[in-house]
């Protein structure tokens, strides 16, 4: 091994072929050597053309019979190329290692823990990578040794056996789970490393998952109320349109009022209503039943096994709750209608909906009126609790009416209706912002703009309920002018209904004499002199004399 002939090393010392720089440490483990009778050590040596080998020194010492030192024999192996493996070998571990570390997925090792019956009842963690420790939130130092349900107590048990299996069997095993614990959810690689060890690649698939439940889940619901959709209702009574599921109930429901409370405080209450309704639906209604929202005030509900007993106690419930809500001042309400499926039945979902709606209709005739106007009323109330001064306006204008309807000897019903109208005249107003209706100063010109859409407001809620459908016409006419310059629709003279040419003098004779923030306030004079003034322009000259004369009590000029 280093190149020496024989007679070139006999009564050579050993220490002569180490390299110089070991040699003293030898010296001294020599002696250590000749005490204990066995050495075992690794020095480089140096061969006869000076070149450096690793080898390996493996002595024993032999006594004589009186057990003193006598000499020594040893096997000398060159150990460089081994040494050299293995240091590749390492190198190449420590790689793989630093790899495993970085990787940008999360890499963990486990060992399953068997029964007495030798099947899986847990696995405990052995290490990770740094992913890993991000993916779970905490440091393999936590959590090694530990078992699974003993860090994430709220895991499946069935990937106990699932696990198991790549763990006992080599199997190999690609799927994807969700951990509870972290809310999230992993694509996960399973394979043995050895018997009853295994190694996993956990992927975090998370984001991707929760934007594909999101899309299967907006595909089968509807965005605002939360509720089913059409497109998911009609697939789940193609489900449910079996003979084991008789009678199937289908169930129509119809929000009353909703266009009044959006045309009275705008898309954004209403949308509050549909969430409130759709809330009592949920908590009404039992876990198994279908509830959906199939129109934009319309809702389906699907009642697998129920008679006619157990739906009418069902409505009787959603009934009680749905009431104790209310929206602005309204009180909620709806209208039901329902039809059964049975064996002996035939139709076709589309039909089982007309019948349902039809008995629904029949439902909303008979209360929808008395809803509505009670809807108007309680708008009406809003505004006027907000906001004093339109209370005393609407009241004022609304005594002023009545007074001109009697001066002018108009029938007792005419003069019921004019009464009415004055009271009802700026219900619109309802839809304005409350800065614009607070405010002190004088009115911007977009300001104004918002405010001139009160009156088509007004006529859009009033149109609505049958009480006061006729009181819709007066509203929106009230801001027109005798010259044809007022507003919504520039109407001139006798064009004008007759009632909003009433409400027109009566509602500016009050305003000028009110007390507002942002003007002074005329005297009962001043205000006459300007409803002359304003007489075949603003006005028309026959009421405003008749209003001048009969109601203020004054002399016409």
């Amino acid at each position: 091994m280093l190149h020496y002939e024989k007679y070139e090393v006999i009564g050579k010392w050993f220490g002569d072929f180490i390299e110089p720089d070991f040699r003293e440490n030898f010296s001294e483990r020599f002696g250590k050597f000749k005490s204990r009778g066995k050495i075992y050590s690794e020095y480089p040596r140096i061969t006869k053309s000076g070149e450096k080998k690793l080898m390996s020194f493996d002595g024993r010492v032999s006594y004589s019979k009186d057990k003193k030192f006598q000499q020594t024999h040893s096997t000398i192996k060159d150990i460089t190329e081994l040494v050299q493996a293995k240091e590749k070998l390492k190198y190449s571990e420590n790689q793989l290692s630093l790899l495993v570390d970085y990787m940008l997925m999360g890499v963990v090792y486990h060992e399953i823990v068997l029964d007495k019956l030798g099947n899986p009842s847990d696995y405990t963690f052995l290490g990770g990578n740094k992913k890993f420790e991000e993916q779970i939130g905490k440091t393999i130092n936590e959590v090694r040794g530990k078992s699974v349900f003993e860090v994430f107590p709220h895991t499946e048990t069935y990937w106990e056996k699932r696990y198991g299996e790549v763990a006992l069997t080599g199997e190999t095993a690609i799927f994807e789970n969700y951990a509870s614990d972290l809310d999230k959810y992993f694509k996960v690689t399973a394979f043995q490393t050895e018997y009853k060890r295994f190694a996993v690649i956990v992927d975090d698939i998370t984001t991707e998952k929760k934007k594909q439940n999101e899309i299967i889940y907006l595909s089968n619901h509807d965005y605002l109320s939360g509720l089913y959709n059409r497109r998911f209702f009609v697939k789940k009574f193609e489900r449910l349109d079996a003979e084991k599921q008789y009678p199937l109930c289908l169930m129509m429901i119809d929000i009353n009022g909703l266009k009044i409370i959006n045309d009275a405080f705008g898309h954004n209450i209403g949308d509050i209503a549909i969430k409130e309704f759709s809330r009592v639906c949920l908590k009404s209604f039992r876990f198994q039943d279908i509830v959906a929202r199939i129109g934009g005030d319309e809702f389906a509900i699907l009642l697998p096994k129920t008679s006619s007993e157990e739906v009418e106690a069902l409505k009787d419930v959603f009934k009680a709750n749905i009431s104790k809500i209310y929206i602005e001042n309204i009180q909620m309400s709806v209208a039901i209608g329902y039809e059964h499926k049975t064996a002996e039945s035939k139709e076709s979902i589309d039909e089982l909906l007309k019948i349902a709606e039809n008995h629904m209709y029949r439902h909303k005739l008979a209360e929808g009126i008395s809803n509505r106007n009670n809807s108007i009323k309680a708008i009406l109330q809003t505004l006027t609790d907000k906001f004093s001064e339109e209370r005393i306006h609407s009241n004022n204008v609304s005594r002023l009416c009545k007074e001109y309807g009697i001066a002018e000897n108009m029938k007792e019903d005419d003069i019921k209706e004019l009464e009415l109208a004055g009271l009802y005249h700026d219900i619109g107003k309802i839809s304005l912002p409350d800065a614009i209706l607070y405010k002190k100063g004088k009115l911007t010109k977009e300001e104004y703009e918002i405010v001139k859409t009160h009156p088509e407001v007004g006529y859009q809620i009033l149109r609505a309920a049958d009480e006061y459908s006729d009181l819709a016409i007066h509203a929106l006419y009230h801001h027109e002018r005798w010259d044809g310059f007022g507003y919504p629709n520039g109407l001139k003279a006798e064009d004008i209904p007759y009632f909003s040419r009433i409400i027109c003098v009566a509602d500016s004779y009050e305003a000028m004499t009110a007390v507002r923030p942002y003007k002074n306030k005329m005297t009962k004079k001043q205000a006459v002199d300007e409803i002359i003034r304003c007489a075949d322009t603003q006005f028309d000259k026959e009421i405003a004399k008749i209003f001048v004369e009969k109601v203020l009590k004054s002399k016409w000029k």
